[in-house]
């Protein structure tokens, strides 16, 4: 937020450097203010990763404001959508609260309100988000993981609750000197107000007794547990690789293994474990294929 207001005003107040001669310097704008506000507390190599964060959070709010994020703006299937970006922004939070740690007490205030809430916030919102979208697909498929993520929407929910409460009132090094800045509805807009913003609603599944192995594979929305699932083509152009998620629609846990019907099927796991969800990858080793061919991987729990 701070940073990009100051771009702006200085924008204003020097046109010629940061406007008319300034194209491509967003960079080293970014840099220099990363570079005023921390000095020499840190160095150079945590500078830029302070900068690197100010731009991926910059980056997500860019891409669809937290506020109008909904449990459908990321795919739950096509391309791997929501479980990519679940991944980037976990990153991104862990990210900053290894800096967090970094930071001298005089700075903590500072290093809060300027990156550590305007990264952490609106990653935590959009987590919300995915993992809600989540829960909602994997409970109509009757899935335990749905559960999981389940957990994962509740805890995003404390987790603004809390950094909310924080900024208001007990910011590091400050108090409550900044009480109500941060007390606005920004999650679950329906219009382009506030009116009828709510928090996402977790679906909670009772698991059936026993063991139920459940498939399902990237860009295909259905899951199946038996029977065969395919998956998009392989090329040797893309050299795609695609997740297979196992999840279980039974209390128990189970085992599996997965063998491939060609030597030229790669698997990233071969056996493990589910009592919610487990993954690997497929792809194709290209030094051993220089035709069209076709194989199979077969998964079998027990």
């Amino acid at each position: 937020m701070e940073m990009n207001i100051s771009y702006f005003l200085d924008l204003a107040y020097d046109y010629d450097t940061w406007g008319k001669d300034g194209g491509n310097k967003t960079d080293a704008y970014m840099e220099k203010w990363v570079q005023q506000q921390f000095g020499d507390a840190l160095n150079q190599e945590q500078q830029q990763a302070v900068q690197t964060l100010l731009e991926d959070y910059t980056w997500l709010n860019g891409s669809c404001k937290p506020e109008v994020v909904s449990s459908v703006t990321y795919d739950a299937s096509n391309y791997n959508e929501a479980q990519r970006m679940l991944g980037r922004i976990e990153d991104m939070i862990s990210r900053a609260k290894t800096y967090q740690e970094v930071v001298p007490e005089r700075l903590q205030a500072a290093y809060f309100q300027f990156v550590y809430f305007p990264v952490v916030a609106s990653a935590n919102v959009a987590k919300m988000q995915i993992c809600s979208g989540l829960n909602k697909y994997y409970y109509n498929e009757k899935s335990s993981n749905a559960n999981l993520y389940a957990i994962m929407v509740d805890e995003c929910i404390a987790l603004d609750k809390e950094l909310q409460e924080t900024y208001n009132k007990n910011m590091p090094g400050v108090g409550n000197k900044w009480e109500k800045m941060m007390s606005s509805p920004h999650v679950g807009y329906t219009s382009w107000d506030s009116a009828g913003w709510k928090y996402p609603t977790a679906k909670w599944l009772k698991p059936a007794e026993g063991t139920k192995m459940s498939v399902s594979v990237e860009n295909h929305a259905e899951t199946v547990t038996e029977g065969q699932i395919a998956l998009d083509d392989f090329t040797n152009i893309n050299q795609e690789s695609y997740t297979v998620t196992l999840s279980n629609q039974g209390a128990n846990m189970y085992n599996y293994t997965a063998t491939a019907s060609e030597d030229w099927i790669k698997l990233s796991k071969k056996t493990g474990s589910v009592k919610m969800q487990d993954t690997f990858e497929i792809s194709v080793d290209w030094d051993k294929v220089s035709a069209d061919k076709t194989g199979s991987v077969v998964i079998q729990s027990g």
